[in-house]
């Protein structure tokens, strides 16, 4: 039995080399599994096919089945094995509890993790692939088989109460998860694949990723290298720079001594069974050379003199309608300020104080959202004298190094144009800081050594994170709660965090309850600068989405709960729900490119977000190749593949847009700038 894990950042090309490997598996005779556990997959979209978490055979193709780990499907069947036929033998109140308890937010992400481990069970298939979520997703859900068997074990030990329930119903999982655990660290059986682009950014994150995975015992790792230019690009003058930075970084990927294996840009769509088969052949250097032979001719290397293509001047994209990409993003942007402008007016005519105002760029991984959220900031802060606060949610964010900061982390840093901040919200200090400020308050107010042990257990569930990092999320909504002058409610949702969303089985006396009001909040203390703006770079779709949802299911929960801390209503989270769904106060970006994927899962955002009651203001459509290239052979079909699905973009969203070019050059401190003057009328 083998097991292949594909890792990386969003949009490095995980789903297609995963896929294509599973393919060529099947073609030489091996049954083969492929599993997505990514909550934004697009298998379907690769296949042709609707998938489901049960796995599905792929038409065409023996031995080929496919599955999506989906979060609904995972939770009715997690709800299935916790409670079975065990509920006819329990009392009332207890089955109700764990009705009560199947509504956490945090029950997702476990009944996913169980039917993870699930798949690592099996012994039907000859290969097992899975295709997992961008880098730190994926690294939490590696770590997740030792951090449950070691709770399950500390708690049998104590009150015998997980977040989920008596622990007596998971006895079943613990050999479950201690088995995957042996799977994922024995080297014979399991590969871990990091895939990544030839470019600085991508290597750094995959060498700290390398080191995460082998802390947790995973040893048997190889580096593959996706849309590696190929040889004849390098000949022309704009290509230089990235042809010499992927020979850099290929290099420096052999010297870390693991295994590296390249795959070259390819210009056509990889989508279907026939570009999977011709993706597979690229992997022969004979047959690479001949495909890419009928790309270029002689005629290529003299129609520009030397080999020259300039596009640093070209203010347009050739696709976009010609549209003039500067000043169009300049005037949206722009837009966005004077509708803001009018709206902070009185019916006098008098300026009023101004509001906190919110961008959120979402969007599948390697869209370009971080990129796109710091030209924003930087054309708001630097060309619009707004203060503005870059914040990404991405636990793989790069935009410190970007923008050639250092140490970037919860409080906001102050970059060297003194009106652009950036900040990141870490999952490891949301969680430490999260435990310290529960344990600090619930030892302030009360002296209950059970109860006190009973809330360490919980705390230390693997799902307190998600709360955690949810709380670090809506304390940068309290900048906009203090500055639109709202009555602070300091910290009324610890409440809710503690005995709701924990769930957790302790009799809380009133001295507890009535002095929620005066916890300290060290999160909060540290950000209490005021912005005109604040930008989200969010994480990959699925759990951008996760993590704005999740407002409304504490908001249900708060409500389900009401009367637990003297019916007092959650006003900062009332707050956070009325400005994320307010038009004029908060704006939504969906970040693409035009390819099917992209398109497609955008558009499931965009009716995932509607059906939230959220409004998608605008599009931000990233990756476009200039018009100058459009008589090279090797981009001509691909200029025309992305005419076809602007149009699609134009009749699916029918929404403004943001446009930006592909640049032939590394998205660093020395390019930034650059990449601003190229993008904006400044």
């Amino acid at each position: 039995m083998k097991y292949m894990f594909f890792s990386g950042k969003g949009g490095v090309g995980k789903t297609t080399i995963s896929s294509a490997t599973a393919l060529n598996f099947a073609l030489n005779g091996k049954k083969t599994l492929i599993v997505s556990t990514d909550p934004a997959s697009n298998l379907s979209d690769i296949f042709g096919q609707n998938l489901k978490e049960e796995e599905t055979k792929i038409k065409d193709v023996d031995n080929l089945y496919a599955s999506e780990i989906n979060a609904a499907d995972s939770l009715k069947k997690y709800r299935t094995k916790v409670l079975g036929d065990k509920v006819k033998d329990l009392d009332d109140d207890v089955v109700s509890m764990i009705e009560e308890e199947f509504k956490s937010p945090c029950t997702e992400e476990i009944a996913s993790f169980d039917s993870f481990t699930g798949f690592i069970a099996r012994k039907d298939f000859d290969v097992i692939i899975f295709d997992t979520a961008p880098t730190g997703h994926t690294l939490r859900l590696m770590s997740l088989p030792l951090k449950w068997t070691t709770y399950i074990e500390e708690v049998k030990k104590g009150e015998g109460r997980t977040c989920m329930g008596p622990v007596a119903n998971l006895e079943g999982s613990i050999e479950i998860y201690n088995k995957a655990l042996k799977i994922l660290t024995d080297k014979t059986a399991t590969n871990f694949l990091f895939v990544m682009r030839p470019q600085e950014l991508s290597f750094y994150e995959t060498i700290r990723s390398i080191e995460e995975i082998k802390s947790i015992g995973i040893k048997n790792i190889a580096i593959l290298i996706n849309q590696i230019l190929p040889d004849k690009l390098a000949k022309f003058n704009i290509f230089e720079e990235q042809y010499k930075l992927n020979e850099k970084i290929i290099e420096q990927a052999k010297e870390t001594g693991y295994k590296v294996k390249k795959y070259y840009l390819m210009p056509e769509e990889i989508k279907g069974l026939d570009s999977l088969k011709k993706f597979i052949l690229m992997e022969d250097k004979n047959y690479a050379e001949k495909y890419f032979a009928q790309f270029f001719s002689s005629d290529d290397f003299s129609s520009y003199g030397n080999n020259r293509i300039d596009i640093a001047d070209n203010n347009g994209c050739s696709n976009a309608g010609a549209i003039n990409a500067k000043e169009s993003n300049s005037n949206l942007i722009d837009g966005l300020i004077d509708n803001i402008t009018s709206k902070v007016n009185n019916e006098n005519g008098v300026a009023i104080k101004n509001t906190t105002k919110f961008i959120f760029f979402m969007g599948k991984g390697g869209t370009g959202k971080s990129t796109i959220s710091l030209l924003t900031g930087l054309y708001l802060s630097k060309y619009k004298n707004k203060k503005t606060l870059v914040v990404s949610v991405d636990p793989a964010s790069h935009i410190g190094k970007i923008m050639g900061v250092e140490l970037v982390n919860e409080k906001p840093v102050q970059v060297e144009n003194k009106n652009l901040f950036l900040s990141i919200i870490s999952p490891e200090l949301a969680l430490n800081d999260y435990k310290a400020d529960t344990l600090r308050f619930f030892q302030k107010v009360s002296n209950n050594a059970d109860s006190l042990k009973v809330l360490e257990e919980e705390l230390n569930s693997p799902c307190t994170l998600e709360i955690a990092y949810f709380k670090k999320f809506y304390n940068y909504f309290k900048l906009g709660y203090g500055k639109n002058n709202i009555k602070e409610n300091s910290n009324a949702e610890i409440n809710n965090n503690v005995r709701a969303n924990l769930n957790l089985n302790i009799k809380i006396n009133n001295d507890i309850q009535n002095n929620y009001a005066n916890v300290y909040n060290s999160a909060y203390e540290g950000l209490k600068d005021e912005f005109d703006y604040i930008i989200f770079d969010t994480a990959p779709t699925g759990h951008a989405l996760r993590l704005l949802l999740l407002a409304f299911e504490y908001q249900k929960e708060n409500k389900n709960n009401n009367g637990t801390a003297g019916d007092k209503k959650d006003e900062e989270l009332e707050f956070l729900i009325n400005t994320i769904t307010d038009k004029e106060k908060t704006y939504f970006s969906l970040v693409l490119y035009p390819e099917f994927t992209p398109i497609e899962e955008a558009y499931r955002a965009y009716n995932d977000l509607k059906g939230a009651g959220i409004d998608v203001s605008f599009l931000s459509i990233n990756y476009l190749l200039n018009e100058k290239l459009k008589s090279m052979k090797f981009f001509k079909d691909k200029i025309e593949q992305e005419s076809k699905y602007l149009n699609v973009i134009k009749e699916k969203f029918n929404l403004p847009s943001l446009y930006f070019e592909q640049y032939p050059f590394e998205i660093n401190y020395k390019n930034i700038e650059k990449f601003l003057s190229l993008s904006f009328k400044l």
